[in-house]
């Protein structure tokens, strides 16, 4: 299960274990917010973003404290691109909740989104700071190091994610590619495969791989793995320029 997936399922059984699924309308009323609390998890789980974004609203109106429904209703703005509402939403839990480090964090990730870069590090390092043990904020306190080129500081936040979380596919593939711009390809090379072993369906890491094997001179394995790719993940917009370097490196690599 993947990290959104994992947080909702957590977040529907601390609702089901702690709130009390009545309904009644006086605002700021958490028993009245709490089905829709629910409703707005489970349809995020669907991938049903602007379903739980109503649903989240209707939290809101009928609990305007409820920083679980602001700081949700903001992680699906920030999915769908919409990084003002988003802000807004955590700015919000923030002025609720001083010391809501899921807030911090998300917020800062956002602000990384939105080319914010330095204030989004200053957000999720205060996310860390408040919990020392918050995987992910470390995972997209690495990405924004690794966007302003500040690569060993990168790579020592993905690697406190990996112990943190010794699955975190996705600190282990940013470690991979912190690494690849470092030309430590070797090092590169052990980060992705174990990405690829945690996640075997994700081509792009194939891909990505590819490239290492090729940077390395390792050229009938870099084939393999380009050929792979072509063959799994369909022709589209989004990977027309991988699929043609792809292509390009096969045929003029092939038999050699």
């Amino acid at each position: 299960m993947n990290f959104r997936g994992q947080r909702t399922a957590i977040l529907l059984l601390v609702l089901l274990l702690v709130l009390p699924l009545t309904a009644c309308g006086s605002p700021n009323n958490p028993d009245a917010a709490a089905p829709f609390l629910k409703s707005g998890l489970s349809k995020m789980g669907q991938g049903k973003n602007e379903e739980a974004i109503k649903d989240f609203t209707r939290a809101i109106e009928l609990d305007s404290k409820s920083t679980l429904a602001f700081v949700e209703r903001g992680f699906v703005y920030d999915m769908l691109g919409q990084f003002p509402e988003a802000l807004s939403d955590f700015t919000r839990a923030i002025e609720l909740d001083p010391k809501n480090a899921q807030a911090f964090g998300y917020r800062g990730a956002t602000k990384v989104h939105a080319r914010q870069i330095d204030a989004g590090l200053a957000d999720l390092t205060r996310a860390i700071e408040l919990d020392p043990q918050f995987g992910w904020a470390f995972v997209e306190r690495g990405i924004a190091y690794t966007t302003l080129g500040r690569l060993p500081e990168s790579i020592s936040d993905f690697t406190r994610a990996i112990e943190l979380d010794p699955k975190d596919v996705t600190a282990f593939l940013d470690r991979g590619i912190s690494h690849i711009k470092l030309k430590e390809y070797n090092e590169a090379l052990t980060d992705i495969t174990h990405a690829i072993e945690l996640d075997p369906k994700s081509t792009y890491y194939l891909y990505t791989r590819g490239q290492v094997y090729a940077l390395l001179g390792r050229v009938s394995e870099a084939v393999r793995d380009y050929e792979k790719f072509l063959r799994l993940w369909p022709a589209d917009a989004q990977s027309a320029e991988a699929r043609k370097y792809a292509t390009d490196y096969i045929t003029k690599n092939k038999g050699n």
